[in-house]
């Protein structure tokens, strides 16, 4: 990917268990790090110690001097993952609500069509952070397009809730303090406007502590959330054990 955005802040400023666009903070220093390509056999090689962390280039953080080892790992993690060819990923500036931050935002791509688009930030606060459970948090954010008749379904919100939970069971990922909420929206055109077509989106906003460690990388949590894109997209995932509703991709006469 090259470079890679990461939000490193000073002082720490206290953030809740809320999605990104409802929380605001000041007083940020911006950092961009250079990420390795994988290796020979398509592998990336994760940093070895928070001295070399294989990363390239740093600003560093004034304070601590370099990024702490588990969130240098977690980028490069990020950075490499394989994903999904319908999936386009491109890196962003991260928001400043955690010391450490990087996010990548995410378009749902089937031929030509967009039909669907997400982003995800990974958070790290090194010393924890007690509303998180834990020192790491994913928060993300996804949308698109449903049909008419989708958006009145009382269960719309329940089943795109488990999209996520589901994904994350099917793909071991160990976590805490899960929240968000779903919001189904229909607009409806009037007066000069009234040409343009009707809308139905679905929206999901989330976050979850994810629990990393020697045994538990971040990927296990970078692909339910690869599955949770598809699936509010109306295409099936890789993993045919969770369940996509009907596709939704228009298609032309």
């Amino acid at each position: 990917m090259g470079w890679f955005l990461v939000n490193s802040r000073v002082p720490f400023f206290h953030t809740r268990i809320l999605p990104w666009f409802e929380i605001t903070t000041k007083n940020a220093t911006m950092t961009s790090v250079c990420l390795p390509c994988p290796d020979s056999h398509g592998a990336p090689s994760p940093p070895q110690s928070s001295q070399m962390t294989n990363l390239g280039h740093v600003n560093q953080r004034p304070d601590i001097g370099i990024l702490p080892i588990s969130f240098a790992t977690a980028v490069h993690e990020l950075s490499c993952f394989a994903w999904d060819r319908r999936i386009h990923i491109s890196e962003r500036e991260p928001p400043q609500i955690a010391p450490y931050a990087a996010a990548v935002d995410a378009e749902i791509v089937i031929g030509n069509q967009d039909v669907g688009h997400g982003r995800l930030i990974l958070l790290h606060s090194p010393g924890g952070d007690q509303s998180w459970e834990g020192d790491f948090r994913c928060v993300t954010f996804a949308q698109a397009e449903v049909t008419p008749d989708m958006i009145h379904d009382p269960f719309l919100a329940y089943v795109g809730w488990s999209w996520l939970t589901d994904a994350l069971e099917t793909h071991c990922a160990r976590y805490v303090c899960e929240s968000g909420t779903i919001t189904t929206t229909a607009s409806v055109p009037f007066g000069t406007m009234q040409e343009e077509q009707k809308r139905s989106q679905i929206e999901i906003r989330a976050s979850w502590t994810p629990l990393i460690s020697t045994s538990s990388s971040l990927n296990q949590h970078l692909k339910p959330w690869q599955d949770l894109l598809c699936l509010i997209a109306g295409i099936p995932p890789d993993d045919d054990t969770i369940v996509a509703l009907p596709s939704r991709i228009a298609t032309s006469k």
